[in-house]
């Protein structure tokens, strides 16, 4: 039996997935009118490209469901074994499945060949001076706090004694 996967982690090349998305029909005027949803199964043929367009062998395509008035006929589905393109929004949008490998330690390293390694640590300063810590030095209260410390530039609060033209 077929095991789908979020897909959390991003998808890559050669992997099987599977969203659902809505179907219009044009109208001559007005708004297009939404017809129902289909929900289509593809090969990643090749990932996003800097458009964000994601190439795709549409391999099994099926009526989810339609919208009062419509038939499941009117819902016109993609032809199978045909590549096609999509934007990667319009996969994202359709909550997205993957089909699990049946090793998916192969997987994995095929992924950080082609993903890179999507979440590299920061750079670490080692100045003598700095302290070698990873942990944020920004402190969101503090900063609040320190805001208008008197002495120092910014705006002052209005009626407090500050004059236009007198500091």
């Amino acid at each position: 039996m077929a095991v789908w996967m979020p897909v959390g982690d991003g998808f890559i090349e050669a992997d099987v997935i599977r969203w659902k998305e809505p179907v219009y029909k044009n109208r001559q005027y007005g708004k297009p009118a939404r017809l129902g949803y289909r929900q289509v199964t593809a090969e990643v043929l090749r990932e996003a490209d800097k458009d964000g367009w994601v190439y795709l062998l549409v391999r099994r395509s099926e009526v989810v469901a339609a919208h009062p008035g419509w038939n499941l006929s009117d819902v016109v589905l993609p032809p199978t074994d045909k590549e096609t393109k999509r934007r990667l929004g319009t996969i994202l949008r359709g909550n997205p499945e993957r089909l699990a490998w049946s090793d998916e330690s192969a997987r994995a390293i095929v992924a950080r060949q082609s993903l890179g390694n999507p979440n590299p640590a920061p750079a670490v300063s080692m100045d003598a001076d700095e302290s070698c810590s990873l942990r944020s030095t920004f402190n969101p209260v503090s900063a609040r706090l320190n805001k208008n410390r008197p002495g120092e530039p910014g705006p002052k609060p209005p009626g407090l004694g500050y004059r236009k033209g007198k500091d």
